[in-house]
């Protein structure tokens, strides 16, 4: 993380790589999620939405609800090709049943109702 945001030290995206996959050998669901960030972002590597996603969906699954909220921004953004509003949204709902603020902020902003 410091690497990768440079709090602390000079940002080194090839230093936060090859650390979150470290992690990721461990099956630390955070380390996917921020390669995945890496991935979207184009940070030290090409950006590509659709390695993002494959690092969010393993995240995901592991239950890091942020991810929900990755993967359906993916979606809804269209950085996968055409949006797609009705998978966002479900990706959204999941992250919400978690407690996800985003996704709980995500709904709102698409005025679709959740209940906790």
């Amino acid at each position: 993380m410091y690497a990768q945001q440079g709090l602390g030290m000079k940002r080194d995206y090839d230093l936060a790589r090859k650390y979150y996959r470290l992690g990721v050998l461990e099956s630390d669901a955070y380390c996917y999620c921020q390669l995945g960030v890496m991935y979207a972002l184009g940070q030290g590597v090409k950006k590509d939405a659709h390695a993002a996603l494959d690092y969010y969906m393993q995240a995901a699954e592991m239950g890091d609800a942020l991810c929900y909220c990755n993967v359906a921004w993916l979606y809804e953004s269209g950085e996968l090709g055409k949006p797609d509003l009705q998978t966002a949204i479900k990706w959204y709902k999941k992250g919400a049943i978690r407690k996800e603020e985003h996704a709980i902020e995500a709904l709102k902003r698409l005025n679709v109702p959740f209940e906790k």
